[in-house]
């Protein structure tokens, strides 16, 4: 009689093995960004209310109110993993569906997803919504405090504590940055109201979302004027006399050719304020959220841009010469060098707006601000002093002969640059385990102490004294 053939057990081990394996997957993935669609937000917002199209300038949608003059708009919607995706304890961006009024109040805040490992289950979850629930009636000029979970929630004009989460503050905390930087980023967006329900979008203008730059820099900064960033080292002067401008033409064809600035030697022939908005404290203080987000993604993908206000007489436009018209009779081209190499500058196609709109100290109220960027993957060091090289050129002779040129440069160093570069953010879980680590000391130690007896338990009970 032929016995059933049996199949070999799988090893404990193995299947402990994929177990960790598929643990391990689930905490590094990234997660997904925005996820819901005009159709899923017009079911949370029932008649009278109306969702527009999502702007192009960043992934927020316009909730209208019908009435009797058309749709007014009320509120704007967005996802927090679109605007400032922040990692909670599991290592991946917790993502909340956030509404704000044209006040800044906080009509809505509900979780749509996260990988918080504790939190996974039906209660858990429901634990986390509670607790972003509260940020309700809240407003982007209330200085918030998390609190133990046993506290109660209450809210002045100005300061609101909130309750925490059992075994939770560190998902608190994610949730809490979420919420009120995704919020300042699009109010700071100054949004237009211009996309009704049911408009088209213009030609040229993306249909798709527009994503933000991908998390890990610490881009924190402190709002401050103009005047702060020029005392900073941030902007700086790049200027040069008629005089010193006809001087670097000496010895040219070009050489006097310039009648008005022969008239007004002191006047100034270049005038340009530079700025390196990849640093964080610039970038964010002289562009809009939007803009920003822009920035942020070049800096991320290797690219480097400036910001530069041109005041000069000389046209100024990339080291290939885009931005400038041609058969000027003086133009320049601004380009970089550093360690002994020379970076081109390309004109930045920037269609965002800037924060900065007032009167800026120094700088003409002619001036032109124009956009530059190195090509990818070029290595531009921000953390290292560079060189900026204008060469202005002047168109003398006819048309067929070349321009004559003079170069002229500015030693671009921050000092303390180090305070203002981008770092890369210490997870909120491993400054909590730091605060604890006695506590996880004698655990590790316990847990030493079991896994050796655990490993000898035939040599523990051999005798009775072990």
């Amino acid at each position: 009689m032929q016995l059933a053939q049996r199949t070999a057990p799988v090893p404990c081990w193995i299947g402990r093995s994929i177990f960790c394996v598929l643990l391990w997957l689930g905490w590094v993935l990234p997660a997904a960004a925005g996820v819901l669609t005009r159709e899923q937000l017009a079911q949370r917002f029932p008649p009278p209310l109306l969702v527009g199209e999502q702007h192009a300038a960043l992934p927020v949608w316009p909730v209208f109110q019908a009435g009797p003059k058309g749709p007014q708009l009320v509120a704007q919607a967005f996802e927090t993993a679109d605007i400032e995706p922040v990692s909670g304890y599991g290592g991946k961006p917790l993502n909340l569906l956030v509404v704000v009024d044209r006040e800044g109040k906080f009509l809505d805040v509900a979780l749509i997803a996260h990988n918080e490992p504790i939190f996974m289950s039906a209660k858990g979850t429901a634990t986390l919504n509670q607790f972003a629930e509260q940020y309700k009636g809240l407003t982007l000029e209330h200085q918030v405090q998390v609190l133990s979970p046993k506290a109660l929630r209450s809210q002045t004009d100005k300061v609101a504590t909130l309750h925490g989460v059992t075994a939770g503050t560190v998902s608190a905390l994610a949730i809490d940055k979420s919420i009120m930087e995704a919020a300042a980023q699009v109010a700071q967006a100054r949004l237009p109201a211009s996309l009704q329900p049911g408009a088209q979008s213009q030609p040229g203008e993306p249909t798709t979302r527009t994503k933000a730059a991908p998390r890990g820099p610490n881009d924190r900064y402190e709002r401050t004027g103009w005047n702060a960033l020029v005392s900073a080292r941030l902007v700086q002067n790049m200027a040069h006399t008629n005089r010193a401008v006809e001087a670097g033409f000496k010895g040219t064809v070009a050489a006097g050719a310039d009648a008005e600035g022969t008239l007004r030697p002191d006047g100034l022939g270049v005038d340009l304020w530079v700025a390196l908005l990849g640093l964080p404290q610039a970038g964010r203080n002289l562009l809009d959220a939007a803009g920003w987000h822009v920035v942020r993604e070049l800096r991320e993908s290797g690219v480097q841009a400036f910001l530069v206000f041109d005041n000069g007489r000389y046209v100024l436009a990339g080291e290939s010469g885009e931005g400038g018209p041609g058969g000027s009779a003086r133009s320049a081209a601004l380009a970089v060098r550093q360690h002994g190499r020379e970076f081109r500058l390309h004109e930045l196609k920037y269609e965002q707006g800037l924060l900065m709109t007032g009167q800026r100290s120094g700088v003409g109220a002619d001036a032109t601000a124009r956009f530059f960027r190195t090509a990818p993957g070029a290595g531009l060091d921000i953390a290292a002093p560079m060189d900026f090289v204008l060469r202005a050129a002047r168109h003398a002779g006819g048309p067929e002969q070349p321009p004559s040129v003079a170069e002229f440069g500015h030693r671009f160093e921050i000092p303390q640059l180090a305070r203002f570069l981008p770092v890369r953010e210490t997870p909120r879980w491993v400054g909590i385990w730091k605060l604890r680590w006695l506590d996880l000391s004698l655990v590790a130690l316990g847990l030493l102490v079991l896994s050796m007896a655990l490993a000898r338990q035939g040599w523990l009970s051999a005798t009775p004294a072990r």
